[in-house]
């Protein structure tokens, strides 16, 4: 894997080279050439701007913004404590923190977790010591209050600043220290359209293999789901608020969390993917006195009731895709399969239809049945495949791929593919380069349920099944304009209801 990073690498100081020395031949300010993706952050004057935008190696001229951070009972309620049981805590699994300070590891139940990129920068943000708290979420070892992957190994990927340049610096540092998650609870609200941060974040997906999490935003000033969220190969996810209770029937939406999709040239796209919960959590702080005993009694959690946002719920997936990773260690290279299992597995129907909603996307995350899926168990499988228009299995051109999968008379099956697309893709600001779609057959060879969406670049089907036996899934292409995709399936069959 190092031969192909050092590979891509140097593909990309080669495409980089010809518009540095172009910039440095105008008197542009070059702020970053980062190795990670084709991107390089300058200050340029309005007349350096109309230099380069007409070149043919550049894709397009962004402005430089700076994002925001948006900001027991949680564990138990998306089943994480279920997975621990069964000795999946998150071991030896590296998460990214990708934030504008770095995280506060003389907490003590934080300290030894991990180390900060930078040990400079702590305090800086205008919400102190965010990280601090997005990184309690995911690896606390509070007797209490533990994070959701408790026994992984924190990397702070100190940005000293929420601008595009610093946090592109910080997941290239992370991702050169083998981190696999990226936890990004930070965004801009772009009205519904990509930045040159969505951009970013596909292509880490895309080229490097890493599962990225992005909090969709809080609404201010409206609800569209923010940039980075609204990339195409990303983990997007809203905040819903259990009621400190583990019984679903309470759970609601948060009212902050955004949920409006993005622009699109065939308006069926839908973000988020899944929900956490995000409303009153307590979690990792800096020593906080000022709390007093009648509203913490332990001085280095956040202040009682705790704090909430939707930055406060990407950590609880952060940490269910470590989780994962431990279960079955090839899934750090696949985060198009993390997704899809997490996805058929997210049963806690909020609101709307138990397929795919507004607010809640697939619904609300359940580790316990995504851990299932990953270990294969009670007939839950799940695949991962390298497809192009060539790689058809299934008779027809149109049909690249065909899985079968057993389920019995009347489950609840949830079967989900989920697929990367590239960011350079002509129309990507419009519409993915690469559309799949997918069906199910029943034993006797009938048409069950389709999934077919134009925009989005995962399908989702879910049925009644109608008898005992052998399910086909068929999976076609409408077009694969980038040349290949990564494939992640999973399907999965409910066997209870949980919890009333």
């Amino acid at each position: 894997m190092e031969t192909q990073a050092g590979e891509k690498k140097a593909r990309i100081a080669d495409i980089q080279k010809p518009l540095s020395e172009h910039l440095q031949m105008i008197g542009a300010e070059i702020r970053d050439i980062n190795g990670l993706a084709p991107v390089i952050s300058a200050r340029l004057t309005k007349g350096q701007i109309h230099a380069i935008v007409s070149r043919s190696d550049v894709d397009g001229v962004y402005l430089s913004r700076e994002n925001k951070p948006l900001l027991n009972i949680s564990a138990p309620t998306i089943f994480a404590s279920q997975v621990w049981g069964r000795g999946i805590t998150g071991l030896n699994q590296k998460v990214a923190i990708i934030e504008e300070e770095g995280i506060y590891f003389s907490n003590p139940y934080l300290t030894g977790r991990g180390y900060n990129r930078l040990n400079s920068c702590i305090g800086n943000s205008p919400s102190p010591y965010h990280a601090t708290m997005v990184a309690g979420v995911v690896a606390s070892n509070h007797p209490s209050y533990k994070g959701i992957a408790y026994n992984a190994n924190i990397l702070g990927g100190e940005a000293c600043s929420f601008n595009d340049a610093d946090l592109i610096a910080a997941t290239g540092w992370a991702r050169d220290r083998g981190a696999r998650v990226h936890n990004n609870s930070w965004g801009f609200n772009n009205h519904g359209y990509p930045t040159n941060m969505s951009r970013f974040h596909d292509t880490v997906v895309r080229d490097w293999g890493i599962t990225v999490v992005d909090a969709a935003g809080n609404c201010n000033p409206d609800c569209y789901v923010s940039s980075p969220a609204l990339a195409y190969n990303v983990i997007a996810v809203g905040a819903f608020d259990d009621n400190n209770t583990t019984p679903w029937t309470d759970d609601v939406m948060a009212s902050f969390s955004s949920y409006i999709d993005p622009i699109a040239y065939r308006p069926d796209r839908q973000k988020p993917e899944v929900a956490a919960p995000g409303v009153n959590i307590v979690t990792t702080f800096t020593f906080s006195p000022q709390c007093g005993p009648q509203n913490n009694p332990d001085p280095w959690l956040t202040c009682q009731p705790g704090v909430s946002g939707t930055s406060i719920a990407a950590p609880h997936v952060a940490g269910g895709a470590a989780l994962l990773m431990q279960r079955q260690p090839i899934l750090k290279y696949w985060p198009t399969a993390v997704k899809a299992i997490l996805m058929a597995t997210a049963d806690n129907n909020i609101e709307g239809d138990f397929r795919l909603s507004d607010y809640d996307g697939a619904g609300g995350i359940s580790l316990d049945y995504a851990d299932d899926v990953a270990n294969t168990t009670n007939n839950n499988e799940w695949r991962i495949a390298t497809v192009s228009q060539s790689s058809f299995t299934c008779g027809s051109p149109y049909q690249l791929l065909c899985y079968s999968f057993y389920a019995t008379k009347d489950q609840i099956v949830r079967a989900v593919i989920a697929w990367d697309t590239s960011p350079s893709y002509i129309y990507y600001d419009e519409m993915p380069g690469t559309d799949l779609d997918m069906w199910v057959n029943s034993p006797s060879g009938n048409f069950i349920e389709g999934s077919y969406s134009w925009s989005n670049t995962y399908e989702i089907v879910d049925f009644k099944a109608p008898d005992t036996g052998t399910y086909t899934m068929y999976i076609s292409y409408r077009s694969i304009e980038d040349g290949y995709t990564h494939l992640g399936v999973a399907w999965f069959n409910y066997v209870e209801n949980k919890p009333e």
